[in-house]
């Protein structure tokens, strides 16, 4: 339940405007049609992965206009719901080779997708904005051992009236790095009532020992947003906000550190 969308018509190559043919009518048509798909991924409330996409895009296309460069990631694809942090990305000298007629052709391609990306923004974050008021967490109980890193979330999905149980892991997203990242284990779905006996017998083994003690949060989704591409990733970063506002970066342990 971590990946985003992978369809072809929803992802543009890193690139895409650089590439041959070199004709802006083109470009225009596969920019479009890549827009028209997300603003129908936008309209079921489906932010990410599409938000973090279109930011990149902008960021892209707007930096070739303005230095003749473009941006490049590390990652393979930008499918996932993880925010892109800075050493993801670097700027680089575009490897093709253009006549002054070309040139002046691909700034102009560039030009019209920078400020399509810039109205699509736009959308994207008002999207994001009343997700991110309408979805709720409320600590239930164990705050004292927030610096764990580790606990529980449930949510009873209005959609299909189950409920959901997850556990959560805050870990480095980057071993050179101080980043943090938000990992969500599905451990439990189901339509009845559970009792925390039963719920114990579907986590991981090391954690059996001390599950009553480490933090539990409830999730409330107040619209009936997607629970993949809207309402976990909106968690994520929900929940390590609500933890690095009450624990130090320093103070977070890992999982084979914890103490009481």
């Amino acid at each position: 339940m971590e990946t985003g969308e992978t369809k072809e018509s929803l992802s543009l190559s890193q690139d895409w405007f650089l590439k041959r043919p070199v004709d802006f009518e083109h470009k225009k048509y596969i920019l479009l049609k890549y827009l028209k798909d997300v603003e129908e991924q936008f309209e079921m409330g489906k932010i990410y992965p599409h938000f973090t996409q279109i930011a990149f895009h902008l960021s892209s296309t707007q930096m070739y206009t303005q230095k003749g460069m473009i941006l490049k990631t590390k990652k393979s694809d930008i499918i996932v719901d993880d925010e892109m942090m800075v050493y993801d990305i670097s700027e680089r000298v575009p490897r093709y080779k253009y006549t002054p007629e070309e040139q002046v052709e691909v700034l102009k391609i560039a030009e019209f997708a920078t400020q399509k990306f810039w109205e699509f923004f736009a959308m994207a974050k008002s999207l994001w904005t009343l997700a991110y008021e309408n979805i709720e967490i409320k600590l239930k109980k164990n705050k004292e051992r927030l610096h764990w890193g580790v606990g529980v979330v449930f949510l009873k999905n209005t959609i299909d009236q189950k409920l959901y149980v997850w556990m959560y892991k805050m870990m480095k997203a980057n071993p050179n790095h101080d980043d943090f990242k938000c990992i969500l284990d599905l451990i439990y779905i189901t339509d009845k009532d559970i009792t925390m006996s039963e719920l114990t017998e579907h986590i991981e083994e090391k954690y059996r020992d001390y599950f009553n003690m480490i933090p539990f949060f409830e999730l409330t989704s107040y619209q009936n947003f997607p629970l993949v591409e809207t309402v976990l990733p909106i968690f994520k970063r929900k929940i390590m906000s609500y933890v690095f506002q009450s624990v130090k970066e320093s103070l977070l342990l890992s999982d084979d550190t914890k103490e009481t």
